[in-house]
């Protein structure tokens, strides 16, 4: 504490020899004394500060005299007089005597510097000089005889504000605004134009001088000489801004204006290309002359790209900094896309070397030099749109298509987005384990068109198969993230949980209007946990930085690593999950009723028991699992019923169940059209809602049904449009987002009339009176369930809204949109919450549409593999060495493929192998004899144990013979 001298010095204070009372005095006595003394040493401060402002001041009044006095004999003073005293003279002269000093200033002596015009310009502001015209115009008449702008100091734009933020009531041909009016002109140069021109409308009190103003200039005076050199980047967005604002001004005056200001535009434009690389136009962009520029580009765009079209910087440069939005952004895309051959150039512009026909796509990436320059941010742009607008059939014929971009091009720049992309990622994750770093948006946009090209690869098959699979044996081989995944998943669904009971809480206190809000809120928050997660601290000490680097690869990019690695990581989360609920413990069987949907008392459930009637399968499954919820996860203790009523007999050892889980699927996606319907392929998708809250609760329940046959590893033999499984993978926030192309999986027909439509257009065969003659309207026909009929709008007013040629694209979009995006929404969004409740979006979020129908029936072009089935059979009755199992290996070696086939479905009531190989199967495949006296007896299969019940022939041909006709005429569905 301070002592009473006021110094630092500490002061020994007893205080515990006095009382309570004493102790508060003494330290309030101390604090008041301290700021007695602090009070003190401020007035003595101040009146020393006073004191030297008087002498200054005297002393100034007593120098501003003997000038005055002695003026006549001090020759031409009055430019050190005012470098002396600076604005500060209006305190020591007259009016009269100012007048007389400035009046004498000498422009062209060398002590008019810079100082003298700043100081001849601040005294504009002072109030008593503005109310006199004699001295204002003393000053501009000074200013304006400068022959060259002052270095160092561009005193034209202080003049400029001064002028045009007087309130002039009079504005007639004698008035003070006409003075400075013709001071302005007098002033007239490039520099002072282009001053003029980057003023800011915002910074000018009085907005009419400055429209009046700008109207007055004339650009043809000075639109060759622009000095481009002098303008400054801040001031980028006003000039651009008042350039469009007088070309709109002037629009269809034949005295050249027009053009006058269009060229200076291509002057900043060319100059911006090159000095001002962070400029942005829409994030500087104030928003007061919006429209006008919006006006001006959208009248003059087809000029302006005709004119910078083959300057590929200059365009980059518009696209990027000068497009006041995105939609002007993507019509200048569209615009430059259509032009014969613009994308070629474009393309064999970022390469150093041309491409040939011959060109292979897997030539090296590294000739395109810097993966963020302007010419290949403008290709990655110009390709987003390029993918919006051509179709999946002009993508792999473009020489049919307007836009002629060759294949091997596409290909090239595909293969080094994803190098890019790849490369940029790890390089920044393993060096600072931070990925929001510089450049992170030109990065995500390589990310999001990389995402696109691979959707439509995986719809069209533009790549071979191995193509999107990193060459890198470190990260594929090497690095292991097993513990990571488990941990994420973990960490999801603490996170999840947290966040859902947050969100609850919220809509208890909120009105329905802030519902909707929530649930963004909570979608939202979900994408992020990934982000978190990947960013704490603890999870950097125990991981290694190429670790999270694969993790985060898995997540952001899963096509980067081979699918069956991801497989494998799949199973392992249910088999995870599956020690979590602990659904393989030797627990007693709890009755139904006991059990509720909500997850509770981890550990201490057992099997789920239920009766089901192979009669009633779908309804009874209904009744028994459906209030469950999550708990469906635990292992199912099933017993069925004929249709006398009488209990079957079962083997149960996981058979039952997959027998259970095929039937649901096969009585709900096949044979209830009520809740499913097929495409022209017979690829299954729901029902449009029709009324009935009901059919929406089945298709719940059959999402969840679908989700516990991955779950337990069952293959089922139903085929999904790929646009409902691309669905499936979305989150909720981009349900509604499937594009034109998906609509070949959900209508074949509409959609190749649609793209019919579509060339009679692009190919100019159709005229606008062609298409305007076909009779569409903004509405489409659509039948429900029942078979009734009726009238859709496609937009609002869409009824009253004839389709023609300006409108044809639109339209196609539309149908599309409501097709993939409205009609089916309600029945999708149940289906999906269904599905969820047994496998997270997370756990699935790493497979295409493609992969994920693998997971559910198969793979596809997987062969059967007869040495792997043999080394995983089991045998009842026969040993590998009895005659008739030899027999057997020998004919289904001489089996071809799509025999094979048969013979897999005929055993496991699927056509395809595992995807882990038979060794997967649960239970493993066996042989059963049937015995020696009924070999005239057909083989017999229990698919639901994978159990093949075959006769002991002792002979090849009556072998092949029987198992023929059987696999041929599905003779298998016999219960053991």
């Amino acid at each position: 504490m301070q002592n009473f001298t006021g110094q630092s010095r500490k002061r020994r204070v007893n205080l515990s020899t006095t009382s309570r009372r004493n102790r508060q005095e003494l330290i309030k006595n101390a604090s008041q004394e301290r700021e007695k003394r602090a009070l003190e040493k401020k007035k003595l401060i101040s009146s020393i500060k006073i004191q030297s402002k008087i002498r200054t001041f005297l002393s100034n009044k007593k120098l501003a005299f003997k000038i005055k006095t002695n003026y006549a004999t001090l020759g031409n003073t009055s430019n050190l007089i005012l470098i002396l005293f600076g604005t500060r003279i209006l305190k020591y002269f007259s009016l009269l005597d100012l007048k007389t000093i400035i009046n004498d200033i000498d422009v062209g002596s060398a002590s008019f510097h810079k100082c003298v015009a700043k100081i001849l310009i601040k005294l504009l502001n002072y109030k008593e000089v503005q109310q006199d015209t004699e001295i204002t115009n003393i000053i501009f008449g000074k200013l304006g005889k400068l022959a060259t702008p002052l270095s160092g100091h561009d005193y034209y734009t202080e003049i400029l504000k001064f002028v045009l933020n007087g309130d002039y009531k009079d504005r007639g041909p004698f008035s003070k605004y006409n003075e400075f009016c013709n001071f302005v002109n007098a002033c007239m140069s490039p520099l002072l134009f282009l001053r003029i021109l980057q003023l800011d409308v915002e910074q000018v009190v009085h907005q009419r001088n400055f429209t009046e103003l700008l109207h007055n200039l004339d650009p043809t005076m000075w639109f060759t000489d622009f000095p481009v050199d002098e303008i400054e980047e801040l001031s980028l967005a006003p000039l651009v801004r008042n350039i469009g604002f007088e070309f709109i001004n002037c629009y269809g005056n034949e005295d050249g204006k027009c053009d006058a200001f269009f060229q200076i535009y291509l002057k900043v434009l060319y100059k911006a290309k090159n000095s001002f690389k962070s400029f942005c136009y829409s994030k500087l962009d104030t928003g007061i002359f919006s429209p006008s520029y919006l006006s001006f580009v959208s009248q003059c765009r087809y000029k302006i790209l005709e004119c910078i079209s083959q300057d590929f910087a200059a365009v980059f440069n518009f696209l990027y900094r000068f497009s006041p939005d995105k939609s002007t952004a993507y019509s200048v895309c569209l615009s430059l896309i259509v032009k014969p051959n613009w994308m070629k150039g474009l393309h064999e512009a970022c390469f150093s070397d041309k491409i040939t026909s011959n060109t292979s796509e897997n030539d090296t990436t590294e000739k395109l030099g810097d993966w963020c320059s302007d010419k290949i941010s403008l290709l990655i742009k110009v390709l987003e749109t390029y993918l919006i607008l051509v179709t999946d059939y002009e993508l792999l014929n473009p020489v049919s298509a307007t836009i002629n971009y060759p294949i091997n091009y596409f290909k090239q720049v595909c293969k080094f987005i994803k190098e890019t992309v790849f490369k940029q990622y790890r390089n920044r994750i393993v060096e600072s384990t931070n990925i929001f770093v510089k450049n992170e948006d030109t990065l995500g946009n390589y990310a999001e068109i990389l995402h696109k090209i691979y959707i439509r690869d995986t719809r069209i098959k533009i790549f071979p198969t191995d193509f999107w699979v990193i060459e890198d044996a470190d990260f594929q081989e090497n690095i292991k993230i097993d513990t990571l995944v488990f941990q994420y998943v973990e960490y999801y669904r603490d996170s999840a949980e947290n966040l859902f009971h947050n969100v609850e809480e919220q809509k208890t206190s909120v009105g329905l209007r802030e519902i909707k809000k929530t649930h963004q809120y909570y979608e939202r928050e979900k994408k992020e946990i990934m982000d978190k997660f990947i960013q704490r601290k603890k999870l950097t000490r125990e991981a290694t930085s190429k670790q999270l680097m694969k993790f985060y690869m898995l997540y952001k990019f899963p096509y980067f690593i081979p699918f069956m690695q991801r497989v494998d990581w799949f199973y392992k989360l249910i088999a995870k999950d599956e020690y979590f609920f602990d659904v393989n413990q030797d627990m007693p069987i709890w009755p139904l009723q006991n059990l509720t949907g909500a997850i509770a008392n981890h550990g201490r459930r057992g099997r789920i028991e239920a009766t089901i009637s192979r009669e009633h399968i779908l309804e009874n499954a209904y009744d028994a699992f459906n209030s469950v919820g999550e708990l469906l996860k635990d292992q199912l203790a099933l017993t069925f019923t004929n249709e006398v009523g009488g209990i079957e007999a079962g083997i149960d050892g996981g058979g039952l169940t997959k027998e259970f889980l095929t039937g649901i699927c096969e009585e709900g996606f096949k044979n209830r059209p009520e809740l499913f319907k097929n495409n022209s392929n017979n690829e299954v998708y729901p029902t449009e809602y029709h009324d009935n809250r009901m059919d929406l609760n089945y298709t719940f329940f059959m999402g969840k049904i679908l989700g516990k046959c991955l779950f337990e590893h069952v293959l089922i033999d139903v085929s999904f449009a790929s646009f409902f499984l691309n669905k499936l993978l979305m989150d909720d926030e981009h349900l509604a987002s499937s594009t034109f192309d998906e609509l070949n999986s959900l209508d074949p027909e509409l959609y190749k009339n649609l793209i019919k439509l579509l060339s009679l257009k692009s190919n100019g065969k159709g005229s606008g009176e062609d298409i305007e003659a076909l009779g569409l309207y903004f509405e489409i026909d659509i039948k429900d369930y029942y078979g009734n009929s009726k009238s859709v709008e496609l937009i609002a007013g869409g009824s009253g809204i004839k389709v023609d040629s300006k409108n044809l694209f639109k339209y196609i979009l539309a149908v599309a949109d409501f097709k993939l995006n409205r009609q089916y929404q309600a029945s999708i969004a149940y289906f999906k919450n269904g599905f969820n409740t047994i496998i997270p979006q997370h756990w699935i979020c790493i497979f295409s549409a493609k992969e994920l129908q693998t997971l559910i029936s198969g793979g596809i072009d997987q062969k059967i593999d007869i040495d792997n089935l043999r080394a995983n059979t089991e045998y009842g009755g026969f040993t590998e060495d009895d005659i008739t199992i030899k027999y057997f290996w020998e004919v289904l070696d001489e089996f071809d493929d799509e025999q094979r086939s048969k013979f897999v479905k005929f055993i496991t009531s699927v056509p395809k192998p595992p995807l882990q190989g038979f060794q997967s199967l649960n239970p493993k495949f066996g042989i059963r004899n049937a015995g020696y006296t009924n070999r005239n007896r057909l083989p017999t299969a229990s698919t639901c144990v994978n159990l093949l019940k075959l006769p002991d022939y002792r002979d090849k041909e009556l072998l092949r013979e029987k198992l023929l006709y059987s696999i041929n005429s599905d003779a298998n569905f016999e219960l053991s």
